[in-house]
């Protein structure tokens, strides 16, 4: 599970290889830093629609009940439910039995600081996922009991997402 970034890049590129994704490395630990990255390339290239996914599989919040699969879209844009929908529906389509419950969008305007600087102050359209959260008991089981096969799939079914998302921006 560690390595889903890698491997959502890996699908990505096997789905379809016009598709660019910028890895950054070390990203958790200077978020300020990816985002000017990640606004710096998409202004100098030729990219014309481009999607920015913050992915975690190490999520901790002061509940112990929250749970499961969670993405986060900017509240203050219209379509970021649908973005953040159409990802989830393609995680779900591609193998709905994933061992892990709760999947769902929120704005994120629902969290504690009232925004995620992800979701806000990129130049395009971002999502934040989180793959489980480790402060809950259930899901810090199955997050550490998931397989390769599991991982690779919730990657699969995460880059038909985003290439659903890209698809659906360009028209």
């Amino acid at each position: 599970m560690r390595q889903l970034g890698s491997q959502v890049k890996a699908a990505l590129n096997k789905q379809d290889p016009t598709i660019k994704v910028i890895e950054i490395e070390g990203a958790d630990k200077n978020l300020k830093a990816a985002i000017q990255v990640i606004n710096q390339t998409a202004q100098s290239t030729a990219i014309t629609q481009s999607v920015a996914i913050e992915l975690l599989t190490d999520g901790y919040i002061d509940d112990p009940k929250v749970r499961g699969i969670t993405v986060y879209y900017n509240g203050n844009n219209d379509r970021g439910r649908t973005y953040a929908t159409t990802l989830l529906g393609c995680i779900k389509k591609r193998d709905s039995s994933l061992p892990i419950f709760g999947v769902g969008a929120y704005s994120d305007r629902l969290t504690s600081p009232g925004r995620l600087g992800f979701c806000r102050q990129t130049d395009m359209p971002a999502l934040v996922f989180y793959a489980g959260y480790l402060s809950n008991p259930e899901d810090h089981a199955r997050i550490e009991a998931l397989n390769g096969a599991e991982t690779s799939s919730l990657a699969e079914g995460i880059a038909t997402g985003l290439k659903e998302w890209l698809r659906w921006l360009q028209n």
